[in-house]
């Protein structure tokens, strides 16, 4: 269970090209992973209890995951309800999300490579999106796989 004490969230430092480097508060997680290979997380419920930054029309807040830099990452059979953006992966690859329920709040995934930078080898499948604006949004991934989901958004369903 997450705080609403946004100060309580951890955040890294994104690598200096990327443009979220410019923007901290965007990074803050409830879980953070910087570099790791191997990352595993599976099953439970994760609640944010929500926090929010409420100039930013009371649905932002920290990520439920941030990972940067990983390798090799499996997130499975996990159910996420807060309001913020769910997992948010920056130049990472080989990530396999699988049988993961968003509820509510903002974007379900969110991948950011760079053009010098680019996410590889992603798959999502069976999970279920029910997001306040993208399902899955992001630029700059390659290799990847989204099959047997079920997507309601108030936005987009690919962003």
């Amino acid at each position: 269970m997450g705080t609403t004490n946004l100060n309580a969230y951890a955040h890294p430092t994104p690598p200096a090209y990327l443009p979220e480097a410019k923007w901290g508060k965007w990074h803050r997680a409830l879980l953070l992973a910087v570099g790791p290979e191997r990352d595993r997380h599976r099953p439970g419920v994760i609640d944010g209890n929500g926090c929010s930054i409420h100039r930013e029309e009371r649905m932002r807040g920290p990520h439920t995951f941030v990972f940067v830099s990983c390798t090799n990452v499996t997130v499975r059979d996990v159910t996420s309800w807060t309001r913020q953006l769910r997992h948010f992966f920056q130049i990472s690859d080989q990530v396999d999300i699988r049988n993961v329920k968003f509820l509510g709040g903002w974007d379900g995934v969110h991948w950011r490579g760079a053009p010098e930078r680019w996410c590889h080898d992603v798959s999502i499948v069976g999970c279920q999106f029910y997001t306040g604006d993208d399902a899955i949004a992001g630029r700059y991934w390659r290799n990847t796989l989204i099959a047997d989901c079920v997507i309601n958004s108030s936005c987009t369903a690919f962003g």
